[in-house]
């Protein structure tokens, strides 16, 4: 199948399907002003908890969290504390008298359309965080929350619906060597994670991702986009050729790194690129 790369690099290895969490409508009615307010303090309990959970992985230097994850919980904390959140899920509570739970789903779903419509990629890649955090408040307010690490064997690729900022922080990235995505874009989190862990990634690759069933051998292109499952022996001696060629290149690259900018006369030149933030 054919994607979009988002992070250089070939990936040979074993696919670990993550399940997109799913949380559905009770269809329970209060039936008394008590419970309206006990739903509200749910609601604010699991707020408040959820902005103490990110802080705490912010702070948790023992994590080595790189920038760019550490401005996604940051922004993450923003969402949680915005006062339009709690105003639209208290209006839900109160006037369809639906729980807290019910309201919550309701809203994150509202939120996650209204971004989705937004012809901005930029704009649009942000309902990840909106979904991210309607699942942490879920999980808090039906304590069912699971802090437990997520143990992955040796040369795991992560397949999934996008990779949140909670999933990474569950899991074991040191035996993650790629991410393939059903969804996402360029400046989606997975892209943004994958890069700034060095992992090849390919994202967007649409329905035919969920043909991938754990364990299938899966190889993956995090340049050119493309993705095979259980590939002939041919496109695998193939492809080991060309990842042994992209190492040894990015070796050859890595070790010009501390070697002076000058022209061929002595001439030195400043650069003034990150290589980082070079176009794929």
């Amino acid at each position: 199948m054919k994607g979009i790369g988002v992070s250089s690099g070939i990936a040979i290895g074993r696919a670990f399907v993550i399940k997109k969490s799913e949380f559905t409508l009770t269809g329970i009615s209060l039936i008394s002003d008590a419970g309206t307010f006990t739903e509200i303090s749910k609601f604010d309990q699991a707020v408040e908890t959820s902005i103490q959970e990110v802080e705490s992985i912010i702070f948790n230097k023992d994590l080595d969290l790189q920038e760019e994850e550490i401005a996604i919980l940051k922004n993450q904390v923003e969402f949680l504390r915005d006062p339009q959140i709690r105003i639209h899920v208290l209006e839900k509570i109160q006037s369809t008298n639906s729980t807290a739970h019910d309201s919550l789903i309701l809203v994150i779903h509202g939120l996650i359309q209204a971004l989705k419509s937004m012809d901005d990629e930029q704009v649009s890649a942000r309902s990840a965080d909106i979904q991210d955090i309607g699942n942490r408040l879920q999980k808090h307010l039906n304590n069912s929350f699971n802090t437990a690490a997520r143990t992955l064997d040796k040369d795991t690729i992560i397949i999934a619906e996008d990779i949140s900022p909670s999933d990474t922080l569950t899991m074991d990235l040191e035996h993650v060597i790629g991410f393939a995505t059903r969804s996402g874009n360029k400046t989606s989190h997975t892209a943004i994670l994958a890069r700034s862990k060095g992992i090849p990634a390919v994202v967007g690759c649409g329905d035919r991702l969920n043909l991938i069933r754990n364990n299938d051998i899966i190889i993956l292109d995090g340049k050119s986009g493309h993705v095979l499952i259980n590939p002939n022996s041919a496109s695998l001696d193939e492809y080991i050729r060309l990842r042994t060629e992209h190492i040894r290149m990015t070796e050859a690259l890595k070790s010009l790194m501390d070697v002076a900018a000058e022209t061929s006369d002595g001439t030195e030149i400043t650069l003034l690129g990150n290589i980082d933030r070079a176009p794929l």
